[in-house]
């Protein structure tokens, strides 16, 4: 079997040893030194380029394939997941209908460079003012589900992505990794029901008097720092909302 190129260095360690491993590795498969072609280099071989025992290395990519980044094959290796809409819609969807997730088509989109206000400032951690992007996109799935959502992010981490063309998903995680090299490790989500306003009238297509799901999402980095705020108001249709506590 052919591997792909083992580390040319071993990176300085601090702290946890095994964090620090899965830290380096994280950085190399964000920089696409890796694709998910072929097998990476196997864990004996990365312990002894990087000096440190196979059971850290272990550890290490363990962690790694908690947050979905590598997968190990039985008898093939292990391989980097490559960033998609699909590889998203599995860890983080949480609109199910018939046992499956349901992945969504965005149907308009309008995208600007703006500044943060107060919500947007205090749910992204940066002051007002701040230069953001904001997406203002509707998005429909199937089994009748229909949605209108507001997406905010700091243009300090994604400097021009309010310039993306095209956004075949609601989906803008694979693009930060692919582009901007942040990887979402986790989302948390606030619910509540709420009645359509005019404008929810007119993009959903709802009656004024048919309560909406509304979602808050941030989207976190390992490390717990929010990189993206978002606003949903849902209509359901068939569907459900359904999600799981660790």
């Amino acid at each position: 079997m052919t591997y792909q190129a083992s580390l040319s260095a071993a990176p300085g360690f601090a702290g946890p040893l095994y964090a620090q491993v899965a830290n380096y590795l994280r950085e190399r498969i964000t920089a696409a030194e890796w694709s998910s072609a072929a097998p990476m280099p196997n864990e004996a071989v990365l312990a002894k380029d990087i000096g440190v025992s196979v059971g850290t290395m272990r550890k290490a990519l363990e962690l790694l394939e908690g947050e979905r980044l590598i997968q190990r094959r039985q008898g093939r290796g292990t391989f980097v997941i490559e960033a998609s809409d699909q590889s998203d819609v599995e860890r983080f969807v949480t609109l199910v209908a018939d046992g499956r997730k349901l992945k969504g088509e965005v149907t308009a989109l309008t995208s600007a460079a703006t500044t943060a206000d107060a919500e947007a400032a205090n749910r992204l951690a940066i002051r007002i003012g701040d230069p953001v992007a904001r997406f203002d996109l509707a998005w429909r799935a199937s089994h009748g589900v229909r949605v209108f959502e507001r997406v905010v992010v700091a243009q300090s981490r994604f400097p021009e992505i309010e310039r993306t063309a095209a956004l075949p998903s609601p989906f803008l995680f694979p693009i930060y990794r692919r582009v901007y090299k942040t990887i979402v490790h986790a989302i948390t989500e606030r619910t509540d029901c709420v009645l359509p306003d005019l404008a929810m009238i007119e993009n959903l297509r709802v009656e004024p008097s048919r309560p909406l799901l509304r979602v808050e999402r941030s989207a976190r980095t390992r490390t717990g720092q929010v990189v993206e705020w978002s606003v949903r108001t849902m209509q359901l249709g068939t569907a459900r909302y359904a999600a799981s506590v660790e």
